[in-house]
């Protein structure tokens, strides 16, 4: 073996050892295409597809679906996975700018929330827990107790989320 080819074997990796793993700038590409706004684009996906994800790559094109709560869900049937692809909407699920980078934090990690509900000429309202930190916009998992299950809510101000409606 030359030294070139070596130097190109080392820096290729071992055969194949590429695509074992799905393209992530191919699903940005798809979901890009399917909503029909590029990323950062208001409707866009927020950011781009976090390239360290190891997901097994699908023998047929991956689904986009939604926007469902403001993301669009990218899922590959034949194997089961899915991810959650957060889009540049508004809570009514409108198209919005893009978010500045740093967006002011809210709401921290186990903090006491107060979930708001909307339906026609009520609303409903119940203290939460939240489970991650998030600025304006966010969706969020919070619950009622650790015991309980998880329940995705947008951040609307400060100690307060709405649940978002379909």
């Amino acid at each position: 073996m030359t030294v070139t080819a070596a130097a190109l074997a080392l820096v290729s990796g071992p055969a194949g050892a590429a695509s074992q793993f799905q393209d992530t700038a191919g699903l940005d590409r798809l979901v890009s295409e399917t909503i029909g706004a590029e990323i950062g684009e208001p409707g866009g996906a927020r950011t781009a597809v976090d390239n360290r994800l190891r997901l097994a790559t699908c023998p047929a094109e991956p689904r986009v679906e939604g926007p469902v709560f403001g993301a669009a869900i990218v899922r590959c049937p034949e194997l089961g996975w899915r991810i959650r692809v957060p889009l540049n909407m508004d809570a009514q699920g409108k198209s919005r700018a893009a978010q500045p980078e740093k967006a002011e934090i809210l709401i921290r990690r186990g903090q006491n929330v107060i979930l708001v509900y909307r339906g026609a000429g009520f609303s409903l309202s119940k203290q939460m827990i939240a489970d991650e930190n998030g600025a304006i916009g966010d969706l969020i998992a919070v619950r009622q107790d650790r015991r309980s299950p998880r329940i995705l809510a947008e951040v609307t101000g400060n100690g307060q989320v709405i649940l978002p409606t379909p």
